[in-house]
């Protein structure tokens, strides 16, 4: 029995190591790809390159320290800050505005949805928790909201989106050992079935007991999971400053070594020094090595004989601080997608060219990031509002149909336009061309086109009942108006008699026959 298990790990050990014999050897299959191959150059570079799977990768460990070391630089870092904020308000702003289509519902119908959703919106600060939300992805890389219930709310509509920290998502410790339960997650083929919370966050008290032991389990369709999902079967997020933080951690030693170098050039530090000999008969000074010696300002000095003075000077390039600070900010930057001007808030090395260019793929992002957001969070919050006011009687209008048929759509803040008046041309353009409607040009400006046009007539209207001319409405007459055509100065008979007759005569002499017939032809 013990040759057998002995065979059997001599079998086993020449099956794994003998195909990296021959790797070595070079009769075995070798990539030709040179970032696949590993060298004596390249072994450290690629030592921390694995094969995790993306749950494995972005443990709970791996995910603590990233999100605390992101929260530390973003309190201690105002590049990092500003970049966490400027990502929230650029992609929601205001808030998204609700707009619906209803078959078989008129408009006015429609608007009183719209506006009873806009109440509940403000009473639960919807547009406040969606910027903590992207905040909270950028920085700690997820946030969680739990479609809850609040009796004290005050709208007939009880529906509350309850914010819950990364930390509170954990695993309870009677699910430790179950294989579908990862990081607070009971999934199903990586599609999330329940999550488990604790009551209360793990940061708030300290030890096992009490009200940290205690947890509850959220089924997936009552949870707003928002994070990027950049690896399939992703089950929880890291955060987008994640390839940033190394670099904001070096711009900041390298401002405070900059600082320490122009402190310790400014300062009267220095080396006293003798390189004459000991002379026999004369009275040396006497001096314990390294000694400090106070230097009295605005004083003059006088040095003992044989010795002098020698300062010392900073050698750091203190010059160069600007330009390694750019371009590391640059490529912290590029973690979240954000252009320089973004990061610094300053944009005195762009033209405006460069500006434009800079900001295009940035808006774009965010407009992806809008969409995801729409289907993830208020999407999923609409819906869950309208089914608990569709139970309210007389909340919402009477006749409307099943929820599933209604269409919903959102209206966000329009980014800033780097040259309007061009932009308005281009509009007007594809206007009278039929390649756009008003509906999309509003959307795109965060505008709704009906609510426009119904507020441009009452001010035209009221503008006429007030003997006034809206300026809308005097750019309308004027397109109106046919064109006025000057009229011809009056011609003296006497005149155009002498015209006529000079004209038949130069015919004449050019050898045609002129027929007078009311005139000269």
């Amino acid at each position: 029995m013990a040759r057998f298990w002995q065979r059997l790990k001599s079998f086993v050990r020449e099956t794994v190591s003998g195909p990296r014999r021959l790797a070595r050897a070079g009769r075995g299959p070798q990539s030709r790809i040179d970032a696949a191959r590993t060298t004596d150059d390249n072994r450290y570079r690629w030592a921390s390159a694995d094969a995790l799977g993306p749950n494995a990768a972005f443990d709970e460990t791996t995910r603590a320290n990233l999100r605390n070391r992101s929260r530390s630089e973003t309190l201690n870092n105002g590049y990092c800050k500003a970049l966490v904020r400027a990502k929230a308000r650029d992609l929601v702003g205001t808030g998204p505005r609700l707009q619906l289509t209803i078959p078989g519902v008129g408009f006015e119908k429609t608007k009183i949805v719209e506006r009873r959703f806009a109440e509940w919106a403000k009473a639960v600060q919807l547009p406040r928790k969606l910027r903590v939300m992207e905040s909270s992805a950028v920085r700690d890389g997820e946030i969680f909201g739990l479609l809850d219930t609040d009796p004290d709310l005050e709208c007939p509509v009880k529906l509350e989106i309850t914010l819950l920290e990364a930390e509170q998502c954990a695993t309870p410790f009677e699910f430790a050992a179950e294989r579908d339960v990862i990081d607070g997650v009971r999934h199903r083929q990586g599609k999330p079935v329940t999550f488990y919370f604790y009551v209360e966050h793990p940061g708030e008290r300290f030890g096992l007991g009490g009200p940290l032991a205690a947890w509850f389990a959220a089924p997936a369709k009552r949870v707003l999971h928002w994070y990027r999902q950049d690896r399939a079967n992703q089950l929880r997020g890291i955060p987008e400053t994640t390839p940033a933080l190394p670099i904001f951690n070096q711009i900041r030693r390298y401002r405070a070594a900059v600082l320490d170098a122009a402190e310790f050039a400014a300062s009267h530090s220095g080396i006293l020094y003798t390189d004459l000999p000991a002379e026999e008969g004369v009275r040396q000074t006497d001096v314990e090595r390294f000694e400090i010696v106070d230097v009295v300002r605005n004083a003059l000095k006088c040095m003992p004989h044989g010795w002098k003075l020698e300062q010392l000077e900073a050698k750091q390039p203190i010059d160069k601080f600007g330009e390694f600070n750019r371009e590391n900010l640059n490529e912290a930057g590029r973690s979240a997608e954000a252009p320089l001007n973004i990061v610094t808030g300053n944009s005195s090395g762009y033209n405006f060219t460069s500006g434009r260019l800079d900001h295009l793929p940035y808006q774009r992002g965010e407009w992806v990031d809008r969409d995801d957001c729409e289907t993830i969070v208020t999407d999923r919050i609409v819906r869950a509002w309208a089914e608990e006011a569709l139970q309210i009687q007389g909340y919402l209008p009477e006749g409307l149909p099943s929820l599933s048929e209604w269409t919903i759509a959102f209206n966000w803040d329009a980014f800033d336009e780097l040259d309007p008046l061009k932009s308005a041309q281009a509009d007007g353009q594809r206007l009278r061309d039929g390649t756009t409607t008003m509906a999309e040009v509003d959307a795109g400006r965060g505008l709704n086109w009906r609510d426009k046009a119904d507020q441009l007539a009452e001010e035209v209207s009221y503008y006429r009942s007030k003997g006034l001319v809206h300026p809308f409405d005097a750019q309308a007459q004027a397109k109106a108006a046919p064109a006025l055509v000057p009229a011809p100065d009056p011609v003296d008979p006497d005149q155009e008699d002498d015209a006529e007759n000079e004209k038949a005569a130069r015919h004449r002499r050019n050898g045609h026959a002129a027929v007078l017939i009311g005139g000269v032809n």
